[in-house]
């Protein structure tokens, strides 16, 4: 695919992510069909972070979220999104939320929105990688794979996005029963534009930060998510969003698996502007449980 080309999508991701206020505080995420039955973390991330930012005062930006899954969500069901007032100061806003599938939450978080203001500036993490124009689009880098092939056109078709990698996903060692270190980079974008203004950009930014994270943690353990003795989910996740940021362009997406134990991995993300710019930090608490 081309740098100036995009595939037209019966639905794009912003219409995946879009939701309704249905009365007071509280928001809609329409069922909508999806490539698999449960609903990626990433969708009730970015639907919570649009609920909670209709309910701040105009001016204000995300700067944080954070997330814990208690249940699998379904794309055949809407989903309700409640928000509280947790308060409302001279610089922060904070909301809580809870996201409700029939009669069962199946996510709760805090968001938390800041009035822009100035102050002393730097970031350690820098980007290093070639631009996107010089990575090959990865179906011509696994031309030769067609396992990974299959892998990517699923998680394509599943996600919305496009990927280009800089470094060999730790799926590609993990299929062939090796093992590697748990870190990897992807270039990423929607495959379709997004729309809309920084409340649906900073939704769709949590969106993709839920993409492969997890996953980094199984290099050294020769296993991929599709093993069948696996159980693998996420159950913590979250962001802090360092600068507004839109998606339409490509954003390398930097992943390390930095703990596992006790049938629970932990993972850490920088997503960088092709400018260098750090845009948003992430971390992340799965379960990794193996049969023995």
């Amino acid at each position: 695919m081309s740098d100036t080309t995009r595939v037209t999508d019966p639905l794009s991701l912003a219409d995946i992510l879009a939701i309704h206020p249905i009365g007071g505080a509280e928001f809609l995420g329409p069922a909508r069909p999806v490539a698999e039955p449960r609903v990626l973390g990433g969708v009730t991330a970015g639907q919570a972070v649009l609920a909670a930012w209709a309910t701040v005062p105009g001016g204000r930006s995300v700067h944080s979220l954070q997330g814990t899954f208690l249940r699998p969500g379904y794309g055949d069901l809407p989903v309700t999104y409640g928000v509280h007032p947790s308060h409302d100061g001279g610089s922060y806003t904070t909301r809580s939320i809870s996201a409700r599938q029939r009669d069962h939450i199946i996510f709760t978080g805090t968001v938390s929105f800041q009035e822009p203001e100035q102050g002393p500036t730097y970031q350690l993490p820098r980007l290093s990688a070639p631009a996107p124009e010089k990575v090959l689009p990865a179906d011509r880098m696994f031309g030769d794979d067609l396992t990974t092939l299959a892998w990517l056109s699923a998680i394509e078709r599943t996600t919305l996005l496009e990927y280009r990698f800089p470094t060999p996903p730790v799926r590609v060692a993990g299929a062939r029963g090796a093992a590697v270190a748990p870190w990897h980079q992807v270039w990423i974008r929607p495959r379709s534009p997004i729309p809309g203004d920084d409340p649906m950009h900073a939704a769709a930014l949590a969106y993709l930060t839920d993409v492969l994270l997890l996953s980094t943690a199984l290099g050294p353990h020769r296993i991929t998510t599709e093993d069948p003795d696996l159980r693998f989910a996420t159950v913590n996740h979250s962001v802090w969003f360092h600068t507004p940021c839109k998606v339409d362009d490509w954003l390398l997406y930097e992943q390390e698996g930095t703990w596992a134990g006790s049938g629970r991995a932990l993972c850490r993300g920088s997503v960088f502007h092709r400018d260098g710019t750090l845009v948003a930090t992430v971390m992340q608490e799965g379960m990794i449980r193996v049969a023995p």
